[in-house]
């Protein structure tokens, strides 16, 4: 009872329920999806490897493995020998690999970039962790594990939840490519935000050194109002025992596209108004203070139009499709008649919420509590947990 509310308290049950009305929606337009819904789980495992993947080299090999045999999902027979190319990997005589194949599901991670391109022991890392992934799904058929009865039931499982995020995924897509932006609007867009649009940030570059001692901040803005370099700047500051010196790098009215950059805005407003540049300046931020050095002072470079078109163009599309994608849902729930059992998530009498059992009072080690009559009390060391 108490999951259940947890559950659906966090959104769980209204993703379940998504899923399920595109997928009867899907079924009733008879879009045709299913047929292929193996090959499109791994098109988009590939690209989520693809997109969380910062180095080829610093990749974990098991992952990849994984990500490029997602599609022997939905076959639970023995997959029959590869044919044609050059083979990669045999077992028992048959290939199993081949160099097709390899570069085409490798392609699928590394994007844009031609995958024969890696260097070989990169590639051959790879395939070694492919191999012991299929040595190990040999070994698991040569025992019969794919005939075990709670293999079967997993599997089948598994392959009905795959299938409907595949239906999902298609429905959605779908409902995507359907929406047009017209690209008056997308320049009408730019032109109202234009300066949200930061290809080179502007301001100036911050450092600086908090003290929790007004006194001992003021002492070190004697000496540290003399440093006009940054450099002298931040040898002092990380010398002084009595502060914490930070640097905060370029800030400005608006950070650069992608750009993050956790700044206070007591400090941000006093480096922006300060009006000799390079400069040192005393900020008050809440019970601390700063000794803020500002210097480098620059004008944003903003993009231009026809840079980002195409980009902001796509955010636009977003946008309106999860606008779109939130209405259709309210829409399909009447259309499709969405029932949700709002009787089962309701609280039952007498049982506490907080998950303790009845007649049982939590109460946190040291605390005074009187007990009511029949009541067993149990103390709770947080230390301990």
């Amino acid at each position: 009872m108490l999951r259940a509310k947890y559950l659906f308290e966090n959104g769980f049950l209204a993703n379940l329920c998504w899923y399920d009305t595109l997928i009867l929606r899907a079924r009733i337009a008879g879009s045709g999806v299913l047929s292929d819904w193996c090959n499109f789980v791994l098109v988009e495992r590939g690209l989520q490897m693809r997109n969380k993947m910062r180095s080829v080299l610093g990749y974990s090999l098991a992952v990849v493995a994984i990500a490029l045999l997602a599609g022997c999902w939905g076959k639970p027979k023995e997959e029959a020998a590869v044919e044609g190319g050059v083979p990669l990997l045999k077992i028992n005589n048959k290939p199993v690999i081949n160099d097709t194949a390899f570069y085409k599901e490798l392609g699928a991670m590394v994007g844009k970039m031609d995958p024969m391109l890696l260097p070989k022991p990169t590639q051959r890392k790879v395939l070694e962790d492919l191999a012991r992934f299929e040595t190990t799904v040999a070994a698991a058929i040569k025992e019969g594990v794919d005939k075990d009865p709670e293999f079967r039931k997993a599997y089948k499982e598994q392959k009905r939840r795959l299938k409907k995020v595949a239906l999902v995924r298609f429905y959605d897509k779908k409902k995507f490519d359907e929406i047009k932006v017209d690209e008056v609007a997308a320049k009408a867009h730019f032109d109202a935000n234009k300066a949200s649009y930061v290809k080179e940030q502007g301001g100036v570059l911050v450092s600086g050194v908090k003290f929790s001692s007004r006194e001992k901040a003021l002492a070190f803005y004697e000496n540290a109002k003399k440093q006009t370099k940054v450099e002298d700047f931040a040898s002092i500051g990380k010398k002084e025992k009595e502060g914490k010196f930070r640097e905060f790098g370029r800030v400005g009215e608006e950070a650069a596209q992608g750009a993050y950059n956790m700044v206070p805005a007591a400090i941000k407003s006093a480096a922006l108004k300060l009006t000799k540049v390079p400069g040192v300046d005393i900020v008050k931020d809440g019970k601390e203070t700063w000794i803020i050095h500002v210097s480098d002072k620059k004008e944003a470079v903003l993009y231009e139009y026809p840079e980002i078109k195409e980009r902001l163009i796509n955010q636009l599309k977003i946008n309106e499709f999860m606008k779109q994608r939130n209405e259709m849902y309210e829409k399909l729930k009447k259309e499709l008649n969405v029932e949700i059992n709002e009787e089962f998530f309701k609280e039952v009498p007498g049982v506490p919420s907080d998950g303790a059992e009845p007649g049982v009072t939590v109460v946190p080690a040291g605390a005074a509590k009187k007990e009511p009559k029949g009541a067993t009390s149990v103390k709770v060391d947080k230390e301990s947990m």
